[in-house]
């Protein structure tokens, strides 16, 4: 037996935790067994070896666990049970965001486009079919945009029908929030398993980086509406905060004001996110940003926003990315399907027609048959699946400076 090398053992508040990113196992652990997983101690007893074991803290040899970990990925990606879309409902937004990162959308010179009836019916006979034909044990339908709540009686239409499919149906709505009234917040609150809302900071942050299209700011309507959602028991609200070094003073304050006006009681948990590059920039394989928020800030906000009261987000538990899976992908209002949402409404890959995907770009294969070397070397391998396919970035930096302190808020959030 040896100890894993996918473990990270960390301490909070006087206890010490184990956690094994490719079992997913986390446990809280005694002296005996810290010494023992740090190297001090050579022997334990067998029942001890035992739950280590089962727990994927200590395996055969690290061969053993790296090809069970590339088995275990491998299941995922090709599962034909679990299909997952990317809807993009709309390239337009009510909102004028100076970082977002879709310059592909903001460069389409049509406005107001929003998927029409006739091609929901495509997309929904599509969905249908796969359901049908794989016996779906579930399908997570991600909506998206633009915003997608511009035309909110349209998309309420939508939601219903995606309910009647013959399967476990898991929608996420990824909206800037902007949108929900006393006249729509019930629907929403009872069809949407969750829904994802971003803020940026305290009014005077946000509403620069987030202001209308005439430059008002909104910072006032969606803290407004995140009220009203935890009012009418939302089912599930997570928080991103996009952030770099200069916002980092405010995201701190915007903490605090969650907090100390209850705020964070209805929301499942937040999401730090530092701003990165855009699509053009991605393409053009530029990934400057001067004021960039360094990976030892980041884990230091997560201890403190989990100590302030707010749950924080599993970073360390994402899985794999509809970018990865043979039965996921991305879909447009147009039709247009991509192999990842990070390159909606750039060149697509492929395109819905007659019922059918069909591709017509060698990009499509790449991003579910291109796996990274690192992925057999990488002691993050089972977080990290060899990094983004689109912005092609490493993440060991970051979670070398940010994965402990992040699993010590998690922990924190969660069990103490």
């Amino acid at each position: 037996m040896v100890i894993s090398r996918y473990n990270k053992l960390f301490e909070v508040e006087g206890k010490y935790f184990v956690y094994n990113s490719s079992s997913k196992a986390l446990l809280e652990i005694d002296d005996t067994t810290k010494s023992f997983l740090k190297g001090d101690t050579k022997e334990i007893g067998e029942d001890l070896e035992e739950v280590l074991y089962n727990n994927g803290i200590v395996t055969e040899s690290h061969n053993f666990e790296t090809g069970r970990m590339i088995n275990n990925m491998n299941n995922v990606k090709y599962d034909t049970k679990r299909p997952s879309v990317f809807l993009s409902l709309t390239p337009s937004c009510n909102l004028n965001c100076v970082y977002c990162y879709q310059d592909a959308r903001k460069d389409l010179h049509e406005c107001n486009q929003f998927l029409t009836p006739e091609n929901w019916a495509e997309i929904f006979s599509y969905l249908q079919k796969t359901v049908k034909e794989t016996q779906a044990e579930a399908l997570t339908v991600f909506l998206f945009g633009g915003e997608p709540m511009l035309k909110s009686s349209l998309l309420e239409e939508y939601i219903k029908e995606i309910r009647t499919l013959d399967t476990r149906v898991i929608l996420v709505l990824i909206t800037n929030g902007t949108l929900f009234n006393e006249d729509n917040v019930d629907f929403y609150c009872k069809n949407i398993d969750s829904i994802q809302i971003t803020m940026d900071g305290m009014k005077e942050t946000h509403d620069k980086l987030k202001p209308y299209m005439d430059g008002r700011g909104s910072f006032d309507v969606i803290l407004n509406n995140i009220k009203l959602l935890e009012h009418h028991d939302v089912q599930e609200l997570t928080l991103r905060i996009n952030l770099d070094q200069n916002t980092l003073p405010s995201v701190y304050q915007f903490v605090d004001y969650l907090c100390d006006n209850g705020i964070n009681k209805g929301i499942t948990a937040v999401k730090f996110a530092p701003i990165f590059s855009t699509q053009n920039e991605i393409l053009g394989c530029s990934h400057s940003n001067e004021n960039s928020l360094s990976p030892e800030l980041l884990g230091e906000l997560y201890i403190y926003a989990a100590k302030k009261g707010l749950r924080t987000f599993k970073d360390f538990d994402n899985g794999l990315c509809v970018g990865k899976v043979q039965n996921g992908f991305s879909i447009d209002e147009k039709l247009n399907v991509y192999a990842c949402p990070g390159v909606l409404y750039q060149e697509p890959s492929a395109v819905l027609k007659n019922n059918e995907i069909v591709i017509k770009d060698e990009k499509w294969y790449q991003f579910l048959n291109d796996d990274s070397d690192c992925i057999k070397s990488c002691e993050y391998a089972p977080i990290c699946f060899g990094g983004c396919k689109w912005s092609k970035e490493c993440n060991k930096r970051l979670y070398d400076a940010a994965f402990e302190k992040i699993l010590q808020a998690y922990v924190i959030s969660f069990y103490l």
